[in-house]
């Protein structure tokens, strides 16, 4: 009996194996022969990285073309009005002074100096003449400072030689030269004749003879010595802050054009009118 109800257990569990493998086969069949499903959403994004460390300098590239020229900018504003730094000068003019003397001061003008480092620039500008009585004859025109000769660095003056063969000529002579020694102040500048040395006191001079002369003076620096660092102030008498007088202005002559008068001191030497 027992016998009979173990082999109908058996039985049974074959029975329920063989219908779960046959199952299971039939599931597998199923699996495989589906369709693919859609795709699934896009995620989304993450959150941005760190920057990462700067790249090492790339090689130099090579020079580019010259690009177009731009368009013309805008005129500007109106700048400032300028103004011309001022100039020590004088001028002494003197109409048909027909002088006919042989020694002596032909003419003597004032003129107020303002620095004892400046120089003088001085002129005459007027017809000379010597007629000789014998022979020859010479005179020799000159400037004197304070009724002194420059000696630094020499003389300003002419001399005009003439033979008993002379036509009578009034020729237009200048006179000119710079003297380094003049102190500062009032000046008298005058401009004589005498007779030359080594000649004969003989003959006849004339002196701006039915014309138009003229003495020019000029403060100037001559500074073709001074270190590349100069400044005005440190080679003159007279403050930095200070003002030049305005005696030396023209009238109309505002203060900032007078305080422009030292940058001309450290200017080339030029003449008047050049």
């Amino acid at each position: 009996m027992k016998g009979c109800h173990l082999l109908l257990t058996v039985c049974c569990s074959s029975v329920l194996l063989a219908q779960v493998v046959k199952e299971d086969k039939q599931t597998e069949r199923c699996i495989m022969t589906g369709r693919d499903g859609r795709d699934g959403r896009d995620g989304l994004s993450g959150q941005a990285g760190r920057d990462g460390k700067d790249g090492a300098t790339g090689a130099k590239g090579e020079k580019g073309n010259i690009g177009e020229t731009g368009l013309s900018g805008k005129p500007g504003q109106k700048g400032e009005k300028g103004s011309c730094p001022l100039r020590n000068i004088r001028q002494y003019v003197f109409k048909d002074l027909n002088e006919d003397r042989d020694t002596g001061i032909l003419k003597e003008v004032t003129f107020r100096k303002l620095y004892n480092e400046s120089a003088l620039w001085i002129l005459w500008s007027g017809s000379l003449a010597l007629v000789p009585a014998y022979r020859t004859a010479c005179r020799r025109w000159f400037f004197t400072f304070n009724g002194k000769e420059c000696q630094d660095p020499a003389t300003v003056d002419a001399q005009i030689y003439e033979n008993i063969h002379g036509d009578n000529s009034h020729r237009p002579s200048p006179v000119e030269g710079i003297c380094m020694d003049v102190p500062k102040g009032t000046l008298r500048i005058g401009f004589n004749i005498d007779y030359c040395e080594r000649h004969d006191h003989t003959g006849k001079a004339y002196t701006a003879y039915d014309s138009v002369s003229r003495i020019l003076v000029e403060e100037i620096i001559i500074h073709n010595d001074l270190p590349e660092d100069y400044k005005v102030d440190d080679y003159l008498d007279l403050p930095p802050s200070t003002t030049p007088p305005t005696t030396v202005a023209p009238k109309g002559t505002t203060t900032s054009q007078k305080s422009t008068l030292a940058a001309h001191r450290a200017l080339p030497y030029r003449p008047p009118g050049k």
